[in-house]
């Protein structure tokens, strides 16, 4: 998603010139990284921001034969297609939420661990 990722890329400029510090909202990089938070198209608000550490599934084909879980410095995530925000709830694959069997699901994008 190319909102999502300008996003994580604000995100990671404000702790870069914060002294590692990250957001306390995505309210704090506007204007200064974003000249407006980007909306979320299935609920019409930000996508929702958590930040970190969280854990979060290593890359994989598949969240369910993914291996174990690692940390990233926050998670960013769309409610996806049911527009319900389901707390960052992956499904088995890691677009679900995008789908429309991905009722009960969110859209996640998170960094890499560092």
């Amino acid at each position: 998603d190319q909102a999502g990722t300008i996003l994580a890329i604000a995100i990671i400029r404000y702790r870069i010139d914060h002294a590692g510090e990250l957001p306390e909202t995505l309210d704090a990089l506007v204007p200064t990284y974003l000249a407006e938070l980007p909306i979320d198209p299935f609920s019409g608000k930000p996508p929702v921001y958590v930040k970190g550490p969280v854990a979060v599934p290593q890359s994989g084909i598949s969240i369910r034969d993914s291996k174990p879980q690692v940390t990233a410095p926050f998670m960013l995530y769309s409610v996806g297609f049911d527009a319900t925000d389901n707390a960052g709830k992956l499904g088995f694959h890691p677009h679900e939420g995008l789908r429309r069997k991905g009722a009960g699901t969110d859209f996640i994008l998170y960094p890499r661990a560092e």
